[in-house]
């Protein structure tokens, strides 16, 4: 077995496992996947080093995931986080912001996780069933890929593209806040900052709609939970065209400015540019795709298991009136999706 998935679809109980039992392919875009069913798993830009996966279904299985599952028992310990160099890297966006070079970019930091020995790959897999029972409303899959890519797992909530039949969906999440007491908080009671935060890749995805000539209708905003946190959201209803592409939404929308910024190219040359580490696949596109269907959503709430080690990734969008200790606490927030996966008994959103 090169490679294999598992995963479950947001507010599903089934887990999905496909198999390869070739290698799986490196293609150099979307429109280069075979048409047939399978897994793809796309990084935020391809590279030599990051390339864009398609893992053919060879064999594909299913069951219910489990009501309970096994607590995580290895030893491990997290490092300190290096909130200068995090601190730097805020400064130097904040000043491309304030000079009008971009209007929005997104800055992600990476945790290290280490453990006394290596996970299994039970281990691993006990860990993606852990994510489905504490994260019942995302998309949660565990991706194996051959050495030296490792394992990815993610528990994320944003759909890139849900494709099915005539009826395409996608959505503009942004702006966050810790869910409280009061879970049903109307968009009139968030801050300026995450509602414009937000409005950016709400104008973004329509723009690029339009520029293909995609018919869609756009929901009001509303707060739509996701796990420990809330967001803004606007969800949008595509009708394709006759002759329709998947390939071709899914070059246009990827990436939002829910995790790079604008101007596109712009926040990717200085993201890539500032930012101390390789986000590899954070903030790509990953999940379930054949020739007439697709349910793909954005890797977020991630990490990379590599040995004995995890690397978990978060970020947050930046304006030109953005706090550098208010963007530093959402990302801990963020980081605590994954970080729950490790605590000595289950806990639950």
């Amino acid at each position: 077995m090169l490679a294999y998935v598992r995963y479950r679809l947001p507010g599903e109980t089934l887990i999905n496992e496909i198999t390869t039992h070739k290698s799986p392919l490196q293609c150099a875009s979307i429109s280069e996947i075979p048409q047939q069913k399978g897994y793809v798993f796309a990084p935020f830009q391809k590279n030599e080093d990051n390339p864009l996966w398609f893992i053919p279904a060879d064999e594909n299985k299913c069951w219910e995931q489990p009501s309970e599952v096994v607590s995580f028992s290895s030893d491990f310990t997290i490092e300190e986080a290096n909130r200068e160099e995090y601190a730097q890297a805020f400064a130097a966006c904040q000043n491309s912001l304030l000079q009008g070079v971009l209007q929005k970019v997104v800055l992600s930091r990476t945790l290290k996780v280490r453990f006394s020995n290596s996970l299994s790959l039970e281990e691993q897999q006990h860990l993606f069933e852990r994510a489905c029972i504490t994260y019942p409303q995302s998309f949660v899959s565990l991706i194996s890929l051959p050495a030296p890519w490792g394992t990815w797992l993610m528990a994320t909530p944003e759909i890139l593209l849900s494709a099915e039949e005539s009826t395409w969906r996608t959505m503009a999440l942004a702006g966050t806040m810790e869910k409280t007491d009061d879970c049903f908080l109307t968009p009139a009671t968030w801050s300026k900052k995450n509602c414009k935060e937000q409005q950016w890749v709400v104008d973004y995805i329509s723009q690029q709609l339009d520029s293909i000539g995609y018919q869609y209708r756009k929901s009001d905003t509303y707060v739509r939970p996701a796990a420990h946190l809330l967001h803004l959201c606007t969800d949008f209803e595509i009708t394709p065209p006759q002759h329709h592409s998947i390939y071709r939404i899914l070059e246009a929308l990827h990436p939002t400015p829910a995790v790079c910024g604008w101007p596109t190219l712009q926040a990717k040359t200085i993201i890539t540019q500032i930012e101390p580490h390789d986000r590899e696949y954070y903030s790509g596109y990953s999940g379930p795709i054949s020739p007439d269907s697709a349910q793909l959503f954005v890797t977020l709430r991630c990490l990379h298991l590599l040995d004995d080690s995890a690397t978990l990734y978060a970020g947050g969008g930046l304006l030109a009136e953005s706090n550098e200790s208010s963007e530093w606490q959402e990302t801990e927030r963020k980081l605590k999706t994954m970080l729950r996966l490790f605590a000595r008994r289950e806990t639950r959103s």
